[in-house]
C-alpha cells in the first residue's frame, strides 16, 4: 500500500534529522572542547568561532523544528486520506453487492 510506505519514508526522515541534529550538537561540543585545548588561537578568536557556531546550531535547530512540524502535518493528512480511501473502498464494496444483486434479480425474472 503506498501510504504505509509513505509513512515509513516520512519516519525516516523524521529520524534522519534527529541524528543529523545530535551529530550538530556533538560537533558544537568537540568544537569547543578543542578550542579550550588549542592554546594558538587567542581567547576572542575561539569565542567568536564558537558564538558563529552556536548561531549557526541555533538556526539549523529551528529548521529541523520546521520540518518535524510539517512531518507531523502530513503525517496526519495521509492519516486522513487512508481513513478516506478505506470509506471509499467500502462505499464501493457496498455498491457493488447491491448492482449484483440487481443483476441477479433481472436475470431470474
Amino acid at each position: 500500500m503506498p501510504f504505509k510506505e509513505d509513512t515509513s519514508n516520512a519516519e525516516k526522515l523524521r529520524v534522519e534529522l534527529d541524528e543529523a541534529l545530535m551529530r550538530l550538537e556533538r560537533a558544537a561540543l568537540d568544537i569547543r572542547a578543542r578550542s579550550k585545548r588549542e592554546s594558538g588561537e587567542a581567547g576572542g578568536e575561539a569565542e567568536d568561532r564558537m558564538s558563529r557556531l552556536e548561531s549557526e546550531n541555533k538556526q539549523l535547530r529551528q529548521a529541523v523544528e520546521k520540518l518535524k512540524q510539517q512531518y507531523e502535518i502530513l503525517e496526519m493528512e495521509n492519516q486522513e486520506l487512508q481513513e478516506r480511501a478505506e470509506s471509499a473502498d467500502r462505499e464501493l464494496d457496498i455498491t457493488l453487492r447491491q448492482l449484483d444483486s440487481l443483476i441477479e434479480e433481472e436475470t431470474i425474472h
